[in-house]
């Protein structure tokens, strides 16, 4: 199946504050989808989810697969 695929990270205050190492791991993780053939960004945000949902509207993006940085 040929399909389009995205792997998208949402930058929020929060999580501007990750430790080096994760964000090193999200970076990799990004750095990793790419070279496998997925279209990759970056976004700022004051709410990941809102942020990700209008996203996906202006990519028309059908499906969606969400995780969370750990607390």
């Amino acid at each position: 199946m040929k399909a389009v695929w995205f792997a998208v990270y949402v930058e929020t205050s929060k999580l501007q504050r990750l430790s080096d190492k994760q964000r090193r791991r999200t970076l990799n993780a990004l750095e990793l989808a790419s070279e496998l053939g997925a279209e990759t960004a970056t976004l700022d945000g004051t709410d990941a989810t809102s942020t990700l949902i209008d996203y996906a509207r202006m990519r028309n993006v059908s499906k969606l697969v969400a995780s969370a940085a750990p607390s």
